[in-house]
């Protein structure tokens, strides 16, 4: 028995998504295999220096890569952690006698999801590998 086509919004047979000639340039990445254990096995891991050099050249970066190869949970984490990207924040105390200290902080990172139960989740698992729940 075939497993039948995936359809398009009009019903009509879709073939998985290939580069195409606007992708020159981009490297699609592999999907994430299951049960690999931890986040460092992710296929975006490999790309982690990469993408970085991109954010920090460029005003804007597209990330195209297969479901569950760690574009969503991974990449903030790496924008978080970069030294270059953290911002520094000016700290005035209310004590007149107080000197301006400077103190640095994390990059503020929007993660955008299409349901809510999908932006829930994907809060949770960054959290849990954050450490933070």
């Amino acid at each position: 028995s075939d497993r039948a086509a995936p359809r398009d919004r009009a019903g009509d047979r879709t073939a998985p998504r290939e580069p195409g000639p606007r992708d020159r340039g981009t490297k699609v990445l592999p999907e994430a295999k299951k049960g690999t254990g931890p986040a460092p096995n992710l296929p975006v891991t490999e790309y982690r220096q990469q993408i970085l050099d991109l954010v920090l050249q460029n005003s804007f970066v597209v990330v195209i890569g297969e479901t569950g190869s760690g574009k969503t949970t991974q990449i903030p984490q790496f924008l978080c952690d970069c030294e270059q990207l953290q911002v520094q924040n000016k700290v005035v105390s209310l004590d007149d006698n107080a000197d301006e200290t400077t103190e640095t902080r994390p990059p503020r990172v929007a993660i955008t999801q299409p349901r809510r139960i999908a932006a829930i989740a994907v809060a949770r698992r960054g959290a849990e590998e954050r450490g933070c729940v």
